[in-house]
Formats: structure tokens, C-alpha cells, sequence
């Protein structure tokens, strides 16, 4: 497996690292007493703190709490919150140095180790209780580690050269495992069911895996390391992987399955302290001196074929099956599976392991041998029942029925093989791939790319690179151009025609008739296949889970042949992604017909003008603009007809009163909720006594006032009924009345007299350069009367009343 280094954060001592099981964060420790957590997706600091003054040895998440946890030198452990990194807890945990603590779990445990040679384990729902204490060890206690198998158990290694395997249940070890080593710092479980394994490190450069069971030794690597080994770390996921870290600085991938070191690193930044892996990925962590440094195995993607509808999943050197009746394991090859593919009709399966340079074919079912060969890069043809692999600057091509060979083709600084309806020989040092016939060997075409994936379906070719996906068509010429997907593809398959891909957090598919994102992932995924049986487009997740997004085959039908009778049998989400997909393409026909939504309708008729279309897919509040519309049209019946059936009565009243329509503007008053809008209406219709019972129940006294001295007698109708009828009411002369009207003071009277006799004239007066606080203080301007009031005489029995001027009806 291919392992290489991703990136470094350089920073200050460091003494451990935790990554989080489900958040892309990972937990610090210094020497200096500081904690930090770092984002290792964005790459950012995200919060730090010094929370001690002595060093920190250990710290981890306890993440279904939302904490962290630490330990010191100070032998004091503290229980932070993740988020805010408020204190939660703190306890005395020890006597001396602690070395390391270990979370479990499931139960609310604890377990922390140090240099007063005890483990001890703390409830926190008992308030950080010591609920065990064990004391066999006879020196410092470097590192506790709880078997994934057994949640009960855990080891422990120390200084005293022993590794006790414990129960969280008793104080007695179960089983002691010596490896006659000076010092043991570090120790770790081994994640496969079948391997009860425990591997550990020390002061004698060597790393030891034991068997825990039989308490018998199973391999030691001697010249792992230079120095002391400081921390091992199996892979869950790589389950035959092992890690190693030490005092030289080196960073080991052993193989457990051929007991090889496979890739070494030196990242020249001091002492290595602590390992930790990325749960349900690739990804691990070492800390260092100088920074962690971050690594992954090889690509996350599962190794995994599908054929009629049955998939095949490789683990190590295990093949499992899974279908409609679940997971089967079907058996397993001599060596770590690297690649694994069916042929054209599924019956055979080639698997592959790069590291040793071989391949072998099985029949599907059985899982039995046909026959293996030495080469790297083998692929099937897509056209007959041969396959082809590289054996150094050859390309053999062998028959699948005897394994006997067809034809050789001679080839120089060739990187890897892609089977298909053709051969192509991919040079990554020319970024050139050519492709050959699979019968005559002749070189078709050549293309320059920096190839990551080539798939075929019939003449149709993908080629995938890191940033784009090439689509073509082969014809007697050589290839066609068809599309450039500009698009981060993780996988991509052929279905009929159709070209589905993973990328961008979406799977998309491409036809030459459109390319749309059909479905949003929360995870990365790679394509299997599609299972017509399901009507599903099966993918398969980092863990090798199997997820199935449905997809129906009228949908790919549609896809690409734009059959309309098949669009009712198109899933509503689809149809409503490709009728937007169309509407941006201003094909408004086709996205109308696909919309499943009434809105979208709507919306599409509205742009367009539809009047008819519009009709039938409005709804209550769509219905104004469909008014406005029969309005522009002339339809003046069909607007009515729809703001009344959207109670827009305001809209309604306008029209009715440009008509003259007395009793359409009764039915606006009679539903009008607006005031303003409803004395409208009733001025229109002449109705004063409503008018002034309108204004007082609205308490509106002033404009009471100013329409009782202003309103006119005749209203519209009035004088509509008048002309239409060419009667005029002759104007009868009427005896004058005098309105007795209440008292007026003195002051009044005397007011009113001066204001109608002597009127102001005001004049536009120039902008004002004072101050508000300079207007306030300035003395109001004094007016003179040319009378004198105190000469004026009022006798308070005659008060004249004045006549109210007579108004013609």
C-alpha cells in the first residue's frame, strides 16, 4: 500500500495528538502546558490555551461529553468543554508524573498511568471516582490501550519490561506477556478478529508483535528503528497495518501480513511522541518535537467490483460478497489485494497485489484458482475474453479460457494499463496514453492527458484527469471530441449511455444532450454500478458501505432520448432538477412540461405570458398577477373574475369605479378592510352617513371635520344617473334657515372677526441659518391690531349667529 506524506504543522513541542472520532479537529499537547485544537481539514488553529503550568504528557477527547481531557506533571488531571474550553473537572489522579490516559468507549471510564508505577480508573458519573487501582507494575507505567475486541479489557506497558493484559472488572492482571525487553514504552491491540494480536515498543529499538492468547512471540522487526521506540499504532481500517514512531525520528508502515517494513519516512523534526489515527480513514498523525506531521495509506477508495448486480469487496487478503441475500465471504488469495476487477460477463474475477508484483483469475462463484501469473497493472478487454498486464516494458495479452499468451506489444516508460473496448498504455512521463486494437495489437490513436481513468462504453470513451473529464467517440478517423466536464471525479460510470460521476460533494451525469447534478452527497462515495432490478445507482462509501440512490431507468431513457410519454414515470425530484435545468436553457416548453411544482409552473407561464397555462396552475395568491395580465390583454371580465377569487378587493374597487359599476363597487365596500379604500367607495356611492360613521368608529375626528364642511352633495353616480337620464333637477329656492349653532366665547368671536379681516400673506422665505437651540430662544414676533379691545363693547345677549350659505342641489 502506497503511503505518503500530506502535509506539516510546525509548531512547539508537542507531546501527544488526538484526532476527534467525527469532527476534522485534533487535540495538542505541549511541554509547556498548553492545549490546542486544530482543524487539519482548513488547516487553522482553532482555539488554544495554557491550562497548567507543568507539562502535559496526554490528552483526549471525550467526545460523546464534548470534552477533553489532560493530564500533567503536576499529577493533576482536568476535564475541559470542547467548545468554550470551560474547566468541567479536576482531580488529583496520581502521585508523580503522568505518562498517559486512555478514554474508553462505552463506559463512563478513564484510565490514567504514571510514574508511581499504579493505573487507576475514574467514573466521571460518580464524580471522577477511583473505582480500580492496580499495582503490579514495578516501574513507571508508560501507556494503557484498550482491546477493540474486548471492551473489557486493556494492556499496559512499562519501564519494567512487562505488558500485563487487564480486566476494567478486576485488580488482577489476566495474563502477563514478558518480552525480555530492557523498557516497554508503548503498546497497542490489533484490530483484525483473527489476529489476537498486541504489538510493543522500547528501549531496545525493536518493535515486537505478541500473540495474546498463547502468550507466544510472532515476529519482531530488529532494526525498526535507531533509538527508543516511543509510540505503535495499529490501523483500524488497514486492519495488517502497523505503525511505529521512535527518539531517531522515523515514521514506520509495517505489513503484518508479509512482516515487512514497506515505507519509511524522516521528517527530520525531532523525537517522535505520540501516533493517532483518523477514525474511518487513511489518515494518520504523528507528533513531533518540532510539529505533527500527517500521512495517509495509499487512496481511500474501497477495492470493489460489481457485476450483475452482485458486488465483490476486498479487505486485506479476504474477498467478501454482497447481494440481495447479504454478505457472504467467498475466500481469499495469498496475498494483500490491491485491485480487483470482473470481466465483460462477470464470470471471472482478476485481483492483483502490487506490492508483490502478481495477479491471479478465480471463477465468481466458486472462488477457485484458474490460474496467477507474476505482472502488475492487469485489466480485461471489453470486447473478448482476454486480459492484458505489464511485465516490465511488455504488454502480454493472455487468453482467460488457458492463460496461453495471444500477442506482446514492446513498450517503453509505460506507468499502467486501462482495459476496455480498447488497450491503453498510459506514459506518465510523456503524459500520453495510447490505445491498441485488442485483436491486431495496431496502435488506433493517441491522446495527450494526464490520465487518472479510462472508461469505455461501446465507442464512447471518459478519460478522466484530476480537474476534467474528456468524453469522445471513436470513429474511423480516430477519436471525436464530444465534452470537457470541468469537474473533481472521484469515480464515474457508463449506464446506457449515460455518463454518471462523483464529484464536488455530487453525483452528476452527463449525455449529449444535457449534464446536470442529480443528487447531493454528505460523504465520499465511489460509483459500483446501476441495479435495474432496484431501480437504484449503487455507490460505496471509505468503510465499504453500500448506498443505494434511487434512479429510474425512464430517467436515463429520458436522459437520452427526450421521449415526452416517458416523463410521468420520471421521479418528482428529477423531473423537477432537469425542468430548471431546461428553464436555464430557455427551452421553456420542455421545463414547463417536466415541472412538477405548480409554482414553477407559474413562474414559467408568468415569464412567458401564458395566459391560459396560467390559469390553470395559479393558485390563490398567484391569481393578481394573472389579473394583471387579462388587464394588459383587455380581458377586463376575466380580471374581475380572478381579484375576486383572490379577495383583492382594493384592485377590484379601481376597476369598478373606471367602469362605473355601481354595484361592483358595493360588493368592494361590503368586503374592504382598509378604511382609506372603503371611504373611497362610499364617496363614490354617496353614502355620508356611513362616511361620518366610518370616520368616528376609526376615531378620525379631523377628517370628520373637513369632509362634514367640504364633502358635495351630488356624488358620481348622482351625476352619471343625471346625464344618462338628461334630467337636471331645477334648483328650488329655499327659505333661509338659521342654524342655531353653540355660544362662542369672546375670544373666539373676536379671533375669527380679525382672521377673515385681516389675512396673511406669507412669502417664500429663505433657507434658515440658525440653530434649532438658537430658534428656541429667540422671541416670538409680536403682531399689533389696529383695534383696541379694551374700547369694544359686548353685551352677552346678542350674539350673532351666522347664516350658513345656501348650496344648489
Amino acid at each position: 500500500m502506497a503511503s505518503r506524506h500530506l502535509y506539516t504543522y510546525t509548531t512547539k513541542k508537542i507531546k501527544c495528538v488526538d484526532f476527534h472520532p467525527s469532527e476534522p479537529l485534533i487535540l495538542l499537547s505541549f511541554f509547556n502546558g498548553t492545549i490546542e485544537i486544530y482543524n487539519h481539514e482548513s488547516r487553522k488553529v482553532v482555539k488554544s490555551a495554557s491550562v497548567s503550568a507543568k507539562t502535559i504528557r496526554s490528552a483526549k477527547f471525550i467526545a460523546r461529553k464534548g470534552w477533553f481531557i489532560t493530564i500533567d506533571d503536576a499529577a493533576r488531571a482536568k476535564v475541559f468543554d470542547i467548545m468554550t474550553f470551560e474547566k468541567v473537572a479536576e482531580f488529583e489522579a496520581g502521585l508523580d508524573f503522568l505518562r498517559c490516559v486512555t478514554v474508553h468507549n462505552e463506559k463512563p471510564y478513564v484510565i490514567i498511568s504514571g510514574d508511581d508505577m499504579y493505573i487507576r480508573i475514574f467514573n466521571w458519573e460518580k464524580n471522577w471516582k477511583c473505582e480500580k487501582s492496580y499495582d503490579s507494575h514495578t516501574y513507571y507505567v508508560m501507556q494503557t490501550e484498550l482491546n477493540p475486541k474486548n471492551k473489557d479489557q486493556f494492556a499496559s506497558a512499562s519501564l519494567d519490561g512487562v505488558c500485563y493484559i487487564w480486566s476494567v472488572n478486576s485488580e488482577q492482571p489476566l495474563m502477563i506477556l514478558n518480552p525480555r525487553s530492557k523498557a516497554l514504552n508503548t503498546v497497542d491491540y490489533c484490530f483484525d478478529e483473527s489476529k489476537p494480536y498486541v504489538a510493543v515498543g522500547g528501549d531496545d529499538f525493536m518493535v515486537r508483535i505478541y500473540d495474546y492468547q498463547t502468550r507466544s512471540p510472532i515476529h519482531r522487526f530488529e532494526e525498526a528503528h535507531l533509538d527508543n521506540v516511543t509510540a505503535v499504532r495499529w490501523h483500524p481500517m488497514n486492519q495488517n497495518i502497523l505503525l511505529s514512531t521512535g527518539e531517531d525520528g522515523k515514521v514506520n508502515v509495517y505489513n503484518t501480513s508479509s512482516m515487512q517494513i514497506i515505507k519509511s519516512f524522516h521528517p527530520n523534526m525531532g523525537i517522535g511522541w505520540s501516533i493517532s489515527v483518523f477514525d474511518g480513514s487513511n489518515k494518520f498523525a504523528v507528533a513531533f518535537d518540532e510539529g505533527v506531521a500527517f500521512y495517509t495509506l495509499g487512496d481511500e477508495e474501497p477495492i470493489a467490483s460489481m457485476s450483475k448486480n452482485k458486488l465483490l469487496l476486498a479487505h486485506g487478503r479476504e474477498v467478501k460478497s454482497y447481494d440481495q441475500r447479504g454478505e457472504n465471504t467467498l475466500g481469499q488469495w495469498d496475498f494483500d489485494i490491491t485491485s480487483l476487477a470482473h470481466n465483460t460477463n462477470g464470470r471471472f474475477t482478476m485481483v492483483s497485489s502490487a506490492q508483490q508484483g502478481k495477479w491471479a483469475v478465480f471463477s465468481t462463484l466458486s472462488w477457485r484458482l484458474r490460474f496467477q501469473g507474476k505482472g502488475t497493472s492487469p485489466v480485461w478487454s471489453g470486447i473478448n475474453d482476454s486480459f492484458a498486464f505489464l511485465d516490465r516494458n511488455t504488454v502480454e495479452i493472455h487468453s482467460s479460457k488457458d492463460n496461453t499468451q495471444i500477442i506482446s506489444i514492446k513498450v517503453d516508460s509505460v506507468s499502467s494499463l486501462f482495459g476496455g473496448s480498447m488497450l491503453g498504455v498510459y506514459s506518465k512521463r510523456d503524459n500520453t496514453i495510447d490505445f491498441y486494437d485488442w485483436e491486431t495489437c495496431e496502435l488506433v490513436d493517441s491522446l495527450e492527458a494526464e490520465v487518472l481513468d479510462v472508461l469505455w462504453d461501446g465507442n464512447m470513451l471518459a478519460i478522466r484527469t484530476f480537474d476534467t473529464v474528456f468524453v469522445l467517440a471513436l470513429g474511423e478517423e480516430g477519436f471525436e471530441f464530444l465534452e470537457e466536464i470541468v469537474i473533481d471525479c472521484s469515480s464515474f460510470f457508463f449506464v446506457s449511455r449515460c455518463l454518471f460521476m462523483v464529484g464536488n460533494s455530487k453525483v452528476s451525469i452527463w449525455t449529449d444532450q444535457l449534464t446536470l447534478d442529480i443528487h447531493v452527497l454528505d460523504e465520499k462515495v465511489w460509483i459500483m454500478g446501476y441495479v435495474s432490478k432496484d431501480r437504484c445507482l449503487r455507490v460505496i462509501n471509505k468503510k465499504g458501505k453500500i448506498i443505494d440512490i434511487p434512479l429510474s431507468f425512464e430517467f436515463l431513457k429520458f436522459a437520452t432520448t427526450l421521449e415526452m410519454d416517458l416523463i410521468p414515470s420520471i421521479e418528482d425530484g428529477l423531473r423537477d432538477k432537469l425542468s430548471r435545468h431546461y428553464h436555464l436553457h430557455d427551452e421553456v416548453e420542455l421545463a414547463f412540461s417536466l415541472a412538477v411544482s405548480n409554482d414553477f409552473k407559474f413562474r414559467i407561464a408568468k415569464e412567458q405570458q401564458w395566459l391560459e397555462r396560467m390559469l390553470e396552475v395559479a393558485s390563490k395568491s398567484d391569481l393578481p398577477d394573472v389579473a394583471d395580465l387579462c388587464l394588459k390583454k383587455n380581458d377586463v371580465d376575466q380580471a374581475i373574475k380572478c381579484y375576486r377569487e383572490a379577495n383583492d378587493y382594493s384592485s377590484l374597487l379601481m376597476i369598478a369605479s373606471t367602469v362605473g359599476d355601481a354595484a361592483l363597487v358595493e360588493e368592494c365596500v361590503e368586503n374592504l378592510e382598509g378604511a382609506v379604500q372603503t371611504l373611497f367607495g362610499l364617496q363614490y356611492l354617496g353614502r355620508k352617513d356611513d362616511i361620518v360613521n366610518l370616520l368616528n368608529d376609526n376615531q378620525m375626528q379631523v377628517e370628520k371635520r373637513i369632509y362634514e364642511r367640504t364633502y358635495p352633495e351630488m356624488t358620481p353616480v348622482q351625476m352619471q344617473v343625471a346625464v344618462e337620464e338628461e334630467v337636471v333637477a331645477p334648483v328650488e329656492e329655499e327659505e333661509s334657515i338659521i342654524v342655531e349653532e353653540e355660544p362662542k366665547s369672546v375670544d373666539e368671536e373676536i379671533t375669527e372677526e380679525l382672521e377673515s379681516e385681516v389675512p396673511v400673506k406669507r412669502e417664500a422665505e429663505p433657507e434658515s441659518t440658525t440653530t434649532v437651540e438658537e430658534e428656541i430662544q429667540e422671541e416670538p414676533e409680536k403682531v399689533e391690531l389696529d383695534t383696541d379691545l379694551s374700547e369694544i363693547e359686548f353685551s352677552d345677549d346678542e350674539i350673532p349667529v351666522q347664516e350658513p350659505k345656501k348650496k344648489a342641489d
